[in-house]
């Protein structure tokens, strides 16, 4: 599957979809996919105890309860609105979706060409929106929106290829990783070393930009501490940010092409998901990849737990003690999609979960506990639940 890496750097999707389309989404019976970027609530846990505190007592998901047919690549959640930002990477429209009755209730015309990632601050009511762009730009887009009004207020002009977001609320700053390719001398097109745009929020300009490994996909915030982490899918690693300073402080070596990030802030673990994408071999089937589990003070690898052979994202649900990590798995020779509901204190698998073809990021409602997944081969999300 190497060829998929190139596709993915550049948050390449197929779909028919034109500007400007109206998508309905409509209930399917299939099941579908997952990948992974987290939302956390602060529920109690022991931060002495290095695992999470007893669960509230909600039930992890178990089930597929809805596979909805729309295309997504980036998506995040607003509570307050009870509604869904979904980034196609179709063109530059970001969708709005009603998180009751699945219909589409808006959209928003950004800037650039194809919004990729979606991100939102919560506290100052904004959603960021990052141009995922095409070969041969020189330069990319953020775009600002009201999550009120749900109109696009203002452009940050950043490096080209932004490819994920993260916002610091407290810290008032905003991540943009990008992928960086040159021509090598054979005239071919390869990964360099990325970069990651910090943004201030109130005046919208572009601070520092901040060298970090090849590939960068992710990025995680633990605002307790001030870092934050950086997932280097073709290095291999996690480079680790002061936030004070704008400097990397660390780089993390960890499993083959990590893909998603979670921090659970109240234990002081980041868990990484190693996608393994373009390491499998010529073996068949490939090797699983495990995830590694990151004390955030010693900013060691302290675990790794195996789950599939690339387990592609992972999202946490603190009050149902749970971790569920999305991703591919080869059973035979067609590979599959699933999600892997993980306690989050013993490390032990629950309950494997059937989805779509290349799950594509994850995120939990932290009021419901609903997970939310987006299928990226399958053009599809999934909605899945207790049973």
């Amino acid at each position: 599957m190497k060829w998929l890496v190139r596709g993915l750097a550049l948050g390449q999707v197929t779909g028919t979809a034109a500007h400007g389309q109206r998508w309905r989404i409509v209930r399917v019976v299939a099941m579908a996919g997952v990948l992974a970027t987290v939302l956390t609530t602060g529920c109690g846990a022991d931060p002495e105890s290095g695992g999470t505190a007893e669960p509230d007592g909600r039930e992890p998901v178990a089930r597929v309860a809805e596979t909805l047919n729309v295309p997504v690549w980036g998506f995040v959640l607003d509570p307050q609105e009870d509604v869904m930002y979904v980034a196609t990477s179709q063109d530059s429209a970001l969708l709005v979706f009603d998180l009751r009755s699945y219909e589409q209730v808006g959209m928003v015309d950004t800037a650039g060409d194809r919004a990729v990632a979606v991100a939102i601050d919560e506290r100052t009511r904004t959603v960021y929106v990052a141009d995922g762009g095409i070969l041969g730009q020189t330069q990319g887009t953020v775009s600002v929106i009201d999550a009120d009004t749900r109109e696009t207020v203002d452009t940050i002009t950043v490096e080209p290829n932004g490819v994920a977001l993260a916002v610091d609320s407290a810290g008032g700053e905003l991540y943009v990783a990008h992928p960086v390719f040159v021509v090598d001398s054979g005239g071919r097109e390869v990964q360099a070393d990325g970069i990651v745009s910090a943004i201030d929020t109130d005046s919208r300009e572009v601070v520092a930009t901040i060298p970090v490994g090849r590939n960068p996909r992710a990025i995680a915030i633990e605002p307790n501490r001030g870092l934050v982490f950086v997932a280097n899918t073709e290095s291999d690693s996690v480079s680790v940010i002061d936030s004070a300073t704008r400097e990397v402080v660390d780089t993390i070596m960890v499993g083959p092409a990590p893909w998603g990030l979670a921090v659970d802030d109240d234990t002081g673990l980041l868990w990484v998901a190693n996608s393994n994408l373009g390491n499998e071999g010529e073996g068949f089937p490939p090797p699983a990849s495990p995830l590694s589990l990151v004390d955030v003070d010693s900013l060691e690898v302290i675990e790794t737990v195996t789950v599939g052979t690339e387990p592609m994202g992972v999202a946490l649900d603190p009050a149902a003690g749970a971790v569920y990590v999305a991703g591919m798995d080869f059973q035979d020779e067609s590979p599959g999609g699933f999600v892997w509901v993980v306690d989050a204190v013993s490390r032990e698998v629950l309950d494997t979960i059937t989805v779509g073809n290349l799950p594509g990021h994850v995120a939990v409602d932290p009021r419901t506990g609903t997970v939310y997944v987006s299928n990226m081969w399958d053009g599809t999300l999934s909605v899945l639940v207790a049973q």
